[in-house]
């Protein structure tokens, strides 16, 4: 528990020791681990548009979303569904502006490169497999969509002890870098962007609620927001079709 604690409290301060040498123009974005790499593209193309900067503090969305209620001077949240606004304080933020910018795709990857000859189920595309890598479902809206499809093909409970639990869809994706996995859940977006070997299975949308990941315009009440100016034209650069097409190229579906 104190370890948690001082994790939160180095990222949260973190973010206002950034936040503090900003300049008015510069916009602070919390944004969702899975979309880190498309975020990385975006932020280059949106600067040299406006003439505005960009920093970014990536987390998973319930981490971040924590950090927002404690006070961090985000002016966006791009957060990786669009169920954590309906649960942000809004004693703290105003959030009147909010609209779906992607749609995430899960994926099921493992090493070695291919999956036993003729698997057709999760369960004997897992074969062999010691070690499986997920995000935290309680906080990462794309480990919460792991747990459903473990659930509903009825296997979540024979392979519970071999699960691992990642604090992020970013980290998942580092356990399998590093082998402390064979086989994890992570987003498209992320294997498309990595040069890691292996195979992935592309899980059908049928099998876990959509990830519809959702862009939050904020206004924390405690702190002055310089940055209302650049915070809007990213919210409106995001839905240019230079920002889908960019999104779409990620590993992500359109809305």
């Amino acid at each position: 528990m104190r370890l948690k604690f001082l994790a939160f409290f180095f990222s949260f301060w973190g973010v206002l020791f950034c936040s503090s040498v900003l300049n008015a123009n510069d916009l602070l974005v919390a944004v969702a681990s899975n979309f880190r790499r498309t975020f990385d593209h975006l932020t280059p193309l949106f600067e040299q548009m406006t003439g505005h900067r960009v920093q970014a503090s990536f987390a998973s969305t319930g981490q971040l979303a924590a950090q927002i209620d404690a006070g961090a001077p985000f002016a966006i949240f791009l957060a990786a569904d669009d169920q954590y606004r309906l649960h942000l304080n809004p004693q703290t933020q105003t959030f009147d502006q909010h609209f779906i910018y992607a749609l995430g795709k899960l994926i099921l990857w493992r090493n070695p490169p291919g999956f036993p000859a003729g698997a057709d189920t999760l369960e004997q595309r897992l074969q062999g497999v010691q070690k499986i890598a997920l995000a935290n479902p309680t906080t990462a809206p794309y480990g919460r969509a792991a747990q459903e499809v473990l659930t509903h093909v009825g296997v979540l409970e024979k392979l519970r002890s071999q699960l691992v639990f990642a604090n992020n869809v970013g980290q998942t994706l580092s356990y399998l870098t590093s082998g402390n996995a064979e086989a994890g859940f992570v987003a498209l977006a992320q294997i498309l962007e990595s040069d890691l070997p292996g195979s992935y299975w592309i899980v059908p949308q049928t099998l876990y609620t959509p990830i519809r990941q959702e862009a939050i315009l904020l206004e924390n009440k405690k702190v002055t927001n310089e940055k209302n100016s650049a915070a809007q034209a990213f919210m409106t650069f995001l839905q240019s079709q230079e920002a889908r097409k960019i999104i779409a190229q990620g590993g992500y579906d359109l809305p």
